[in-house]
């Protein structure tokens, strides 16, 4: 007889700290990205038609359902949740159940029940350079990093894209800007104001 369970594997490229189960869940992850996709790894082909309707569900520390796309991977034994529109809040509980009567395509229950709470990050931040022409309205910004997935960046005053990493040289009047972050489908992942009134290097920046 087939056994039918589970394992969530974890794709992130930051470290997790991960403690263990009391009796409301099974593992507790921190310090998860607002934007996780969740990958379900089972024994079997999963039967998500023919499930019941929460049988795999996202729910926050009150039990409220958080609407997730809720999808196969590669294959019928992997399934993906996909983050809510607009992604998880800031430094909020989620829980992640999978409950007893998701079906295999064999129509057999699944063995073990799971409960997984994750915590988000408190916030995204970044890193910049800012240097100043012999002008004191011409800057050179250099967007460095950021703890988003965001690959691309624009700024007030332009309407232009940038790549993370890139220096970009602009005339700027004020003494502080904004800029804007995307990924590279084009999905909005937040926006910093950084300060280019002076010099600075590895300048930190939050993500809001």
């Amino acid at each position: 007889m087939k056994k039918f369970s589970l394992s969530i594997l974890l794709f992130l490229i930051m470290i997790f700290n991960i403690t263990y189960a009391d009796n409301n869940y099974d593992k507790y992850i921190s310090n998860v990205p607002l934007d996780k996709v969740w990958t379900l790894n089972f024994s079997t082909k999963v039967d998500l038609k023919n499930s019941p309707q929460d049988s795999i569900k996202v729910t926050d520390e009150y039990g409220n359902k958080i609407y997730t796309e809720i999808c196969y991977g590669n294959t019928e034994k992997t399934i993906l949740i996909k983050p809510p529109s607009g992604g998880y809040s800031f430094n909020k509980k989620y829980y992640l159940k999978v409950d007893s009567n998701l079906k295999s395509k064999y129509g057999k229950s699944i063995k073990n029940p799971y409960t997984l709470l994750f915590n988000t990050i408190n916030e995204y931040t970044g890193t910049y350079d800012v240097q100043i022409g012999a002008l004191a309205v011409l800057k050179t910004i250099t967007i460095k990093q950021t703890s988003t997935k965001a690959t691309k960046f624009r700024i007030d005053e332009s309407y232009n894209f940038y790549k993370i990493g890139e220096a970009v040289r602009m005339i700027i009047t004020k003494d502080t800007t904004n800029v804007y972050f995307y990924g590279d489908d084009g999905t909005y992942k937040g926006k910093a104001t950084i300060s280019v009134k002076e010099n600075c290097t590895d300048k930190t920046f939050k993500i809001n």
